[in-house]
């Protein structure tokens, strides 16, 4: 009797604003899982059309299984999580189909009960700790790439008052409020998934990386001249340059760094020098989808800058020019008749 009223007076002092805070974080917990679930599929997706591509199909076969064991194990650590999550927010007097349905929040009596008395916390411990040994034997790279740092933290909480003796569990859930004790469910949980989706994406990284989708499409059109004169042949080359917006090249003209838009193209403009044939070197940096490794192309341009001819200007038919008749002239200048203005005075 002494031990229900001690219960009901903790929760009295538990305030409005610490279980809104804990709700809040809830919150954002689920939103947060939800999307790392998302991303792993992602990730699973582009492992399965590996496995399907003649290109990447030898690496996928070693590699998608490994992630596959990833996600088997993740799955069945987040469920008996949200069992748990599921069993305090029952026992505490959750009725999902109420419409006011939070006076579970303050329940102190069940999380104390399921996990640290009837030792569900120790279990969880031990099923994290499990986990953790699990993921990081199925390869001896992915040991090497999250043997230190791995989002998963089974180590004891220093106690506030000292309290040696104080376990794992009654650290974590031992007169707890119920929304708290679901809130540091979840944040294990999003431990768990963000593991996965590490290690799943180390998973893929070691096959070629991720598949990208072509979805920016331009046009690629280029002459051989702007401006030619009558009888001069002039060359169209066109296509069509398709990439992915979220991987743009690198480009750089005469060493000059060029931004690129968004449909992947750069684009500068600069004074020529003196006259002449000049040449030019453009570098564009890429990633390859097929083989993962950064690429590079180099082409050298060429171009001409000419000078400027005078001005002639000669009689048609005679050397004098008379008072009163037509006297046609030819004049010639080097441009084209669009640029040139001739008077006579």
């Amino acid at each position: 009797m002494m031990y229900l009223v001690l219960t009901a007076l903790l929760a009295l002092n538990v305030s409005a604003e610490i279980i809104n805070a804990f709700v809040t974080v809830e919150t954002s917990l689920t939103k947060s899982n939800n999307t790392l679930t998302l991303a792993s599929g992602d990730v699973y997706t582009s492992l399965q059309k590996s496995l399907e591509d003649p290109k990447t199909k030898e690496n996928a076969s070693i590699w998608q299984p490994k992630a596959a064991q990833v996600k088997a194990l993740t799955e069945k650590l987040s469920a008996h999580i949200e069992g748990l999550k599921e069993r305090v927010k029952k026992t505490s007097g959750y009725e999902p189909g109420q419409s006011d349905s939070t006076g579970w929040y303050n329940n102190l009596e069940s999380p104390t009960r399921i996990m640290d008395t009837e030792g569900e916390g120790e279990k969880l411990r031990n099923a994290l700790e499990q986990y953790k040994k699990n993921i990081l034997a199925i390869d001896p790279a992915i040991a090497a790439e999250f043997g230190n740092n791995l989002p998963i933290n089974t180590e004891q909480p220093k106690s506030t008052t000292g309290n040696t003796s104080q376990t794992w569990s009654s650290a974590y859930f031992h007169m707890t409020p119920s929304i708290a004790a679901v809130t540091i469910l979840s944040k294990f949980q999003n431990d768990v998934k963000n593991t996965e989706n590490k290690v799943a994406s180390f998973c893929l990284k070691k096959i070629s990386g991720v598949i990208y989708t072509l979805d920016k499409f331009e046009p690629l059109v280029s002459t051989t001249s702007t401006y030619l004169m009558p009888g001069e042949q002039m060359e169209v080359k066109a296509g069509l340059g398709a990439f992915n917006a979220a991987v743009k090249p690198t480009v750089t003209i005469d060493g000059r760094p060029v931004a690129v838009n968004e449909n992947g193209v750069a684009e500068t403009k600069f004074n020529v020098g003196g006259s002449g044939t000049r040449k030019m070197t453009v570098k564009v940096q890429y990633l390859n989808p097929n083989s993962g490794k950064t690429e590079v192309i180099d082409k050298v341009i060429e171009y001409t800058v000419g000078t400027p001819a005078g001005v002639a200007v000669s009689p048609d038919k005679m050397n004098v020019l008379y008072i009163g008749v037509e006297n046609p002239l030819t004049i010639t200048a080097g441009a084209g008749s669009e640029k040139v203005n001739a008077q006579f005075t």
